[in-house]
């Protein structure tokens, strides 16, 4: 499972954008660098990609250098100082980060729900019956977190072939 390192609105963007169309139609890479402290950092150069609009166009593409796909920004991290589109490095946007249907929201859910259960099964004065109850919500919340994080996985898998 990946893990998600920071949101896209704390890291570095570098997007298509900012460059000049003109200038970009007649070349197949671009050296990309930044400024910081009052001097210019090189951060690497990166293949340009390019498809046609429906309107006789040309749209300009960055090409990830780690996994190859057409994307519009690549972003820098605090933890690695390389150029790669937002899936390569895990990132999410804020608004995926706490909005209540994120994936891992519901995995976390079972995760806080277990430790209680666990917590009350711990009481040496818990009656018989209540006792299995819990016992069996918890076997049935720990395979419900397995199902979901299985789902998750089998999505991943079929977008990606």
């Amino acid at each position: 499972m990946r893990r998600y390192l920071a949101v896209v609105e704390e890291c570095l963007k570098v997007s298509i954008c900012d460059f000049k169309k003109q200038m970009l139609s007649a070349i197949d890479r671009v050296l990309v660098s930044t400024v910081s402290e009052g001097r210019s950092i090189s951060l690497g150069e990166v293949h340009l990609a390019y498809t046609r609009t429906c309107f006789n166009g040309l749209r300009v593409w960055f090409q990830c250098p780690y996994c190859q796909r057409r994307v519009r920004e690549l972003y820098l991290t605090r933890e690695r100082f390389i150029l790669r589109c937002r899936d390569c490095h895990g990132l999410l946007y804020s608004s995926q980060k706490y909005h209540r249907k994120w994936r891992y929201e519901a995995i976390e859910k079972y995760d806080l729900r277990q430790s209680r259960i666990a917590e009350r099964l711990g009481n040496k004065y818990l009656r018989k019956p209540t006792k299995i109850k819990l016992i069996n919500e918890f076997e049935c919340l720990r395979q419900q977190a397995f199902a979901k994080i299985v789902n998750y996985v089998i999505k991943k898998f079929r977008k990606h072939q």
